[in-house]
Order: structure tokens, then C-alpha cells, then sequence
């Protein structure tokens, strides 16, 4: 089987330095941003992106590291990976009740990008460029198998 090898448009680095946040390569590793960074290199259209391109590969990926990061804490306190939740509206244990106005952080239509700040952000780019629908292809198209090579990820060709 013979591999096609894709580099991300933005690196690593690039990415920790336009969000710093995720500066931490013991959390959030090499290995875990690259294939994120190429997913989104591959998905978002550079000529309706324009000089927006590298924060919007950027905010993809860092909505995909939060919740991969949600996923990792759970699964260290002995919870599913993984399993679906939605954003808090109200909830009282013991006395104690949080609620949160949904309204004024989600965006309609939205589905999981709603569950982070980046996604967030990155729905309302996509949508201001008048092709929300097309950024993100469904997962299915991606070709086969996929293997993380160092700062490359390869993708078998059709």
C-alpha cells in the first residue's frame, strides 16, 4: 500500500504561539496536535479562509484538543471517554445548583462546536464566510487508515 504524506499549512509551534494556551507539549502533546492540524489544513477552504486561514486552523484544532482533553480527564477519574454531554443549563446536588444562559454562548445549529469557546469561535468565522457547510467534511472522507509520522500525518492514496 503506498502512502500520500500531507504537512499541516500551520506547525506546531505556529499553533502553540497563536494560542498559547496550549503551550504545555506534556498535556498536549506533538503527537496528539499534528493529525488535528492537518485535518483542518485539509478541510477549510484557503480562498474563503484568506488571510484568516492560520486561526481558523488554529481554533479547529484547539475545540478538538478540549475535548480530547475533556475526555482524557474523565477517563482518569474512572468515567467513559468519550461519552456525550451537553452545555450545563441546570443542575443542584446537595443543595448547591449551577444553571447557565445557554443562549448567549451557543450558536444555533451548532451541535458540538457549542461545547468550547473554539469552536465556537470557529463556527462564527466559517459562517461569516458564507460556507459553514463546506469547512468541515463529514469524517468518512478521509482516505483509509491514517499514520503519524513526526510532524506529518500520511494517508493512504485511493
Amino acid at each position: 500500500m503506498s502512502y500520500t504524506t500531507y504537512t499541516p499549512i500551520i506547525s506546531v509551534p505556529q499553533f502553540r504561539s497563536l494560542l498559547p494556551e496550549f503551550a504545555d507539549s506534556s498535556v498536549f502533546t506533538d503527537e496528539m496536535v499534528t493529525p488535528w492540524l492537518c485535518i483542518a489544513s485539509q478541510q477549510l477552504n484557503g480562498c474563503k479562509w484568506g488571510a484568516m486561514l492560520n486561526i481558523g486552523i488554529a481554533w479547529f484544532t484547539a475545540h478538538q484538543l478540549s475535548l480530547q482533553r475533556q475526555a482524557t480527564l474523565v477517563a482518569q477519574r474512572g468515567g467513559i471517554p468519550g461519552a456525550s454531554f451537553g452545555i450545563t443549563n441546570s443542575k443542584s446536588v446537595n443543595g448547591v445548583s449551577v444553571g447557565y444562559d445557554t443562549g448567549l454562548s451557543g450558536l444555533e445549529g451548532a451541535g458540538d462546536w457549542n461545547l468550547t469557546t473554539y469552536g465556537i469561535r470557529f463556527l462564527n468565522f466559517a459562517r461569516m464566510f458564507g460556507s459553514g457547510g463546506q469547512q468541515v467534511g463529514p469524517w468518512e472522507s478521509l482516505p483509509g487508515d491514517v499514520v503519524l509520522l513526526e510532524d506529518e500525518v500520511i494517508f493512504p492514496e485511493a
